[in-house]
């Protein structure tokens, strides 16, 4: 069966964000639009958003209540630009810790899992435990799909 989505916006009372216009935005680089582009790329990568969720209205709506001067990155900015070097940053960070782990006393668990949910989305999902000498734990889990 489809599924029927009803836009019910129209009947919310109008927002008026006029009285929060600036005629300075705020400069990409600045220490708080830099701030909020990485709160909303990592809004998007652990809520597992779509890009579009910042071309939504209420989305838009929320980022002009809270600083009206933010111009938001586009979703080609974050598709290849954003993301991209976040994953770089990550697989970083990953790998220096696994390799970090390898040369000591640790023991290491790797498990995956996939699957393709009842709409035919596929999806696949890992996770890494690293037992240190000492008995403390990390653990590292994550996954794509859709």
């Amino acid at each position: 069966m489809p599924v029927i989505h009803h836009d019910w916006s129209h009947l919310l009372p109008h927002l008026d964000y006029s009285f929060l216009n600036s005629k300075k935005k705020l400069e990409p680089d600045s220490p708080k639009a830099q701030a909020l582009t990485k709160g909303i790329l990592h809004m998007l990568c652990v809520d597992l958003q779509p890009l579009s969720f910042t071309e939504d209205t209420g989305f838009r709506g929320v980022m002009k209540t809270a600083e009206p001067r933010y111009v938001i990155p586009s979703r080609k900015t974050f598709r290849d630009k954003l993301i991209p070097e976040l994953y770089q940053e990550v697989m970083t960070k990953l790998k220096r810790e696994l390799n970090a782990h390898m040369t000591s006393k640790s023991s290491i668990s790797i498990t995956t899992d996939a699957w393709t949910s009842s709409t035919a989305a596929s999806y696949i999902t890992y996770t890494i435990h690293i037992i240190r000498a000492d008995f403390t734990m990390t653990s590292y889990s994550g996954g794509s799909g859709g």
